[in-house]
């Protein structure tokens, strides 16, 4: 059971590194439940977790030479010191102890607040919440169920914790807490029905409004109007398509590596904080064949991101026009017409006649919904002057 507990365990710390708090808890609350072999369940509890984690470490460090690959950096993502995910971005990140300190401290102050509202958005919004944390007032009839509250709850708090300093997103490791929190203010409702002496209806009538009180937020969400964009940044179709342009060997920075390595198998880069690193990259590291911008960059906020923020250099880009100096000279919008995506490459990838969803910014080819390609070969000064704005705006 032990080891059992620790290989489930180590799954969830594979979803999200923060969840080694509750592989810890995991482990203690195995320990707590005898005198006898109390630290060897424990260190077989947490030999499982760590054999299942392992692999993946390893991987991370053979990669990119840290165990815990580029995660770290995720506590540094909405601090003073990078404004947004800006971290990830920068090309040689410097951290002084004492400023990193006052980040993470400001940090931390605001983010509790935020996360607060996550831990009651996760254990749904209100009743769930407020009864497990009256449990605690509470002393069930078997030992090892108040062992398993404490020991969870604490593992909880580790992770409020964690999740007030992490990267955005980090907050939805506390729905790994709901299933316990569930079981403990249903146990805790149901043994107060027992306690009042009232009808068997009424007491059921009790549970099913608990029940309804605790799935409302579930439903109104499901029941909501979705998201505004029509597909996600990582639409698999125009991924693919932006993949097949560049050869197996050839790299392709852009704001969703993760999907384009995934569904075009191609070698993806981050896209660095600033279009002058494409060409420090290709000049000192690989060769940047692409840049591929997806809606997770160009829906940014005008005025706070793109004008004055930390993706102002990436302006000219987004809206197609492209800085002197910038080694991609070609792009194709995706899809056409649109400026959701757009494609920067070094040369004309695509065919002569390139697929509707396309439509190249170059000045010598342009392709327009429902008519034919007509194709001009511009001159030999003109061929990397990239596209004049008034193409690339429409």
């Amino acid at each position: 059971g032990a080891a059992a507990a620790g290989v489930l365990a180590g799954a969830a710390v594979l979803t999200g590194y923060s969840l080694w708090a509750w592989a810890v808890a995991v482990a203690l609350f195995a320990a707590s439940g005898g005198a006898r072999g109390r630290l060897s369940v424990c260190a077989l509890t947490l030999a499982a977790a760590a054999a299942v984690i392992a692999p993946w470490l390893w991987r991370n460090a053979a990669v990119c030479g840290h165990w815990f690959g580029t995660a770290p950096y995720g506590v540094l993502h909405n601090t003073f010191l990078y404004p947004g995910t800006t971290a990830d971005s920068v090309l040689d990140p410097t951290f002084h102890n004492v400023l990193v300190s006052l980040a993470l401290r400001a940090k931390a102050l605001k983010g509790l607040a935020r996360v607060h509202g996550d831990l009651a958005a996760a254990l749904s919004a209100g009743p769930v919440l407020a009864l497990f944390v009256v449990s605690f007032v509470h002393v069930f009839r078997r030992p090892e169920a108040n062992q398993l509250r404490w020991w969870g709850g604490a593992g909880l708090l580790v992770l409020l914790a964690c999740a007030s300093i992490g990267p955005d997103g980090a907050g939805a490791t506390l729905r790994a807490g709901f299933p316990l929190a569930a079981v403990f203010a249903a146990g805790f409702f149901w043994d107060l029905l027992d306690r009042i002496h009232i009808e068997d209806a009424w007491k059921t009538a009790a549970t099913w409004a608990l029940v309804l009180l605790a799935g409302l937020p579930t439903l109104v969400n499901a029941l909501s109007v979705g998201p505004i964009a029509p597909y996600p940044p990582c639409y698999a179709p125009f991924v693919a398509y932006t993949g097949g342009l560049l050869d197996t060997h050839e790299v392709m920075a852009t704001d969703v590596p993760w999907a384009t390595a995934w569904y075009s198998d191609r070698p993806a880069l981050l896209l660095p904080a600033s279009p002058d690193d494409v060409s420090a990259l290709s000049e000192g590291w690989h060769p940047i064949a692409a840049v591929y911008l997806t809606p997770e960059t160009t829906d940014r906020a005008y005025a706070r991101d793109l004008v004055d923020g930390p993706w102002r250099s990436w302006q000219p880009l987004i809206d197609g026009r492209i800085p002197e100096g910038f080694p991609l000279r070609y792009a194709i919008r995706l899809p056409a017409d649109s400026a959701s995506q757009i494609f920067y490459t070094d040369r004309v990838r695509w065919q002569e006649d390139p697929p509707a969803l396309a439509e190249e910014l170059d000045a010598g080819f342009r392709l327009r919904p429902g008519a034919a390609p007509e194709r001009t070969e511009p001159s030999e000064p003109e061929r990397g002057s990239g596209p004049k704005p008034s193409d690339a705006g429409h």
